[in-house]
């Protein structure tokens, strides 16, 4: 394509059209944050969590304190004793930096502001290009399509084609929330850099691109593997897109931002080798979610064949009916759970759906009449493709925020087919009516909705840890923990808590039952001088199948050290020692799968009864 991608536009309107896109971007912006602070009267916007573990890196450390001997937080990954969070930290060393200069409640509306704004005045900008480059050659520039982006951007964000708008991100702007729009705030600048650079072949604006994705996959992992391949087209750039000498200059700010963002990348395989002595662990198989459905799908111990029907059952429910999904019997194949009412894009907007089946023809259309969209309609297509399966194939979870990611750009591609259709002009309305007719159903459902942020109260940076009055107050933090010292059976029920024993509970004659997936938090006991790299031991007493023979796989911090084979009736003592390293004082994340019959994987769906019980389990070092 050719360098010119754009249609001419004179330096005072275009300085015009872009002060126009700023403001009304600050003003988007502003009233997001005003809305999720009910009229900037919130103590913060930012999760405690990030608060958290921003005063942890302030002290140096990668371990969330204070640690499990004192606090449990939800969702915490703990691994060799020690707290950490797998969100990304890029956010939280931000929120550090700021705080340190402008103080807390300040840093926490200028960090979510400054974040905000990238988001939304990227978007804003992927608009208004698709916008320009839709027109014919012959098309005249008129002031009303030159300003739609504007009011186009309030109807993308804010008016939902969902069952349950108010239920998205605006009115629960929590960690999974924030973790998802700051990575976009990088994401989304780096797929219009993108645009530019393959439009132009200019590519100086694909190395920024890298570079930015690369600090997206540091606030949120999802971005990792677009960030590696945009490195890798980043360096075909500068080879094959050069048609004069660049400055040196250029050449040297290429150069920094391809090596920066090489740096980041390889930065986070170090990190969680760190953290958890692996380069591809990013901690979520080390999270204690504290309920049995969210740890059987994060122990990821299916087939294959039920790992497919997974992915095939979470993306139908991502994009079509759900009453469909369960009618051709996809949902008892796989191993998928629907936290709320799954998005089912093109179930709730079924125009949407004639508009994608359409693709072909719009395609064929970008390249006959209106080729300039091309490159905007791959960028941005392959990006909601690649989300798409990515939030489909990860987990067994389906879940609605995950497809924020993926609705941002599927809707830019939705606006590129019919701009494809049509011309420019009746494509910026049929896209408006579309939208629009939401706009009601919106608006009452937010208005319902009171904004839920989990904010951490102030803490004197004197003190190592909250007071218990700030601790109670935080819902998400549990003060005054309880972990089984070395044992875990009836006679120690009264160390049992909700975050310490999932998928357990107490049965007939003194025995603990479990199901399919049965975790346990114990605190190793030491028997003589045991060394925390020396390894351990781990033993089940009267350990025996309820209802049908099998295996029961034995896991040590997410790592399985042995099997143990299973009959009904038969009751088998078992200890099995392994020389995965134990921490120095926290517990000690314990895991028993049950894998019926000769299967080496759990069931797709789970079992409707415990699967095994036992006397007591013991873990010590050796």
């Amino acid at each position: 394509m050719s360098g010119d991608a754009f249609p001419k536009c004179s330096p005072h309107r275009f300085g015009r059209l872009s002060l126009t896109y700023f403001l009304n971007s600050c003003a988007v912006t502003a009233f997001w944050l005003y809305y999720l602070s009910q009229g900037f009267q919130s103590s913060g916007i930012l999760d405690g969590f990030y608060e958290i573990q921003a005063m942890a890196l302030s002290r140096c450390s990668l371990a969330v304190t204070p640690g499990p001997l004192e606090f449990f937080y939800h969702d915490v990954c703990i691994y060799k004793g020690s707290y950490y969070f797998y969100w990304g930290l890029l956010p939280a060393y931000f929120y550090l930096c700021v705080s340190t200069v402008l103080g807390r409640l300040a840093a926490h509306y200028v960090c979510a502001a400054a974040f905000l704004f990238s988001l939304v005045y990227s978007w804003q900008l992927i608009i208004a290009l698709v916008v320009r480059v839709a027109s014919k050659d012959s098309d005249p520039e008129s002031v009303v399509v030159r300003l739609t982006p504007a009011p186009l951007l309030w109807l993308f964000l804010f008016s939902l084609p969902f069952h349950e708008p108010g239920h998205w991100f605006y009115a629960r702007f929590v960690i999974y929330e924030q973790a998802i729009v700051f990575g976009l705030a990088f994401a989304m600048p780096a797929v219009y850099f993108a645009i530019l650079g393959f439009s132009e072949r200019r590519s100086s604006y694909i190395c920024v691109s890298a570079l930015l994705l690369s600090l997206a996959a540091w606030t949120r992992g999802t971005w990792l593997a677009p960030a590696c391949l945009a490195i890798v087209l980043a360096v075909y750039a500068v080879m094959r897109f050069r048609r004069e000498p660049a400055s040196t200059l250029m050449s040297l700010a290429e150069r920094a931002c391809l090596v920066c963002s090489v740096l980041l990348l390889l930065g986070l395989p170090a990190l969680n080798y760190t953290r958890f002595d692996s380069p591809w662990d990013f901690g979520l198989v080390h999270q204690d979610s504290q309920l049995y459905v969210y740890q059987r799908g994060i122990a990821r111990l299916f087939s294959l064949d039920t790992r497919w029907w997974t992915f095939v059952t979470n993306l139908l429910l991502y994009y079509g009916p759900m009453s469909w999904v369960t009618s051709v019997g996809l949902v008892e194949k796989s191993a998928s759970v629907c936290e709320g009412v799954p998005p089912g894009f093109f179930a709730s907007a079924p125009q949407f759906l004639v508009i994608a089946m359409l693709t072909p023809y719009a395609v064929y259309q970008m390249r006959k009449e209106k080729p300039k969209l091309i490159v905007p309609f791959l960028v941005v297509g392959i990006t909601a493709s690649f989300l798409s399966i990515q939030v489909a194939a990860f987990g067994t979870m389906v879940i609605p925020r995950y497809f924020v990611e993926c609705y941002f750009f599927v809707l830019i591609c939705m606006f590129i087919i019919l701009l494809s259709l049509f011309p420019r002009l009746y494509g910026v309305v049929v896209m408006f009516a579309l939208l629009a007719i939401y706009i009601p159903f919106s608006v009452g459902s937010f208005a319902k909705v009171v904004p839920e942020l989990r904010l951490l109260d102030p803490i004197p940076p004197t003190t190592e840890s909250p007071n218990a009055k700030t601790a109670n107050k935080v819902f998400f933090i549990e003060r005054n923990v309880a972990w089984p010292q070395g044992s875990v059976s009836t006679q120690n029920g009264d160390s049992f808590r909700r975050y310490n024993l999932i998928g357990l509970r107490a049965a007939a004659t003194q025995m603990l039952a479990g199901e399919d997936v049965a975790t346990a938090y114990i605190i190793p006991s030491s028997e003589g001088p045991g060394d925390v790299e020396s390894g351990g031991c781990v033993a089940i007493d009267g350990l025996h199948a309820l209802a049908t023979e099998g295996t029961v796989g034995v896991f040590i911090d997410a790592r399985q050290v042995g099997q143990i084979p299973l009959r009904p009736g038969l009751s088998v003592d078992s200890e099995l020692c392994f020389r995965n390293a134990l921490g120095s004082e926290g517990p000690t994340h314990v895991m028993l799968a049950f894998f019926p019959g000769q299967q080496a994987a759990l069931n797709p769906r789970p079992l409707c009864s415990p699967c095994f019980a036992f006397r007591k389990l013991r873990l010590q070092r050796r």
